[in-house]
Parts: structure tokens; C-alpha cells; sequence
């Protein structure tokens, strides 16, 4: 498993909103993600990444947000290296 962590040093999410992130994130897997609001900009590119994520690897890569110590937050990204559920072998150079 490949894992990408990519950490900023700014303002951190109330835990409320961390945690609706979060669960629109693991929703967005399963196809049921509505239009962002707008209100809070919508996470669109986070939702945008998950639902590719799913689409090329299906459960079996990962996108979580977490709060950082003492400010800032991180985006985890965790994907597969070698193979699809039934053992199919990804390809090194996916593109279409």
C-alpha cells in the first residue's frame, strides 16, 4: 500500500465539520455524495479525488482528513500497489 500524506500548518477543522468531512468522504465511496452547499466552498476537490479513488480502485484505496498538533490538518491517501479484488494487476501507466 502506498500512503501520501499531505500536511499543512494553518487553521485546523472544528471536530464537528472534521467529522462531516470525514463521513461525506466514505459516503462519496458508495456513490451518494450530494452537491456541496457552497457554504463552506463544498470540499469538491477532496470529493473529486475520493470518487476517482473508487472508480480505478474501488474499496480498496483510502482518503482521510485528520487534525494536526498544535494547528493545521492532513489529508492521507492510502493506494494499492499490485492488485484489484479477483487479483487483476494494475497497470503502472493508467491513463485514458
Amino acid at each position: 500500500m502506498l500512503e501520501i500524506v499531505v500536511s499543512d500548518n494553518g487553521r485546523r477543522l472544528p471536530e464537528e465539520e472534521l467529522a462531516e468531512l470525514n463521513r461525506r468522504l466514505a459516503e462519496g465511496a458508495a456513490g451518494t455524495v450530494r452537491e456541496p452547499d457552497g457554504e463552506d466552498g463544498g470540499s469538491i476537490g477532496l470529493m473529486n479525488v475520493r470518487m476517482r479513488l473508487w472508480l480505478y480502485f474501488n474499496e480498496m484505496a483510502d482518503l482521510t482528513v485528520q487534525n494536526n498538533e498544535p494547528s493545521g490538518f492532513r489529508v492521507t491517501l492510502r493506494i494499492p500497489l499490485e492488485t484489484r479484488p479477483g487479483g487483476d494487476h494494475l497497470e503502472s501507466d493508467h491513463r485514458r
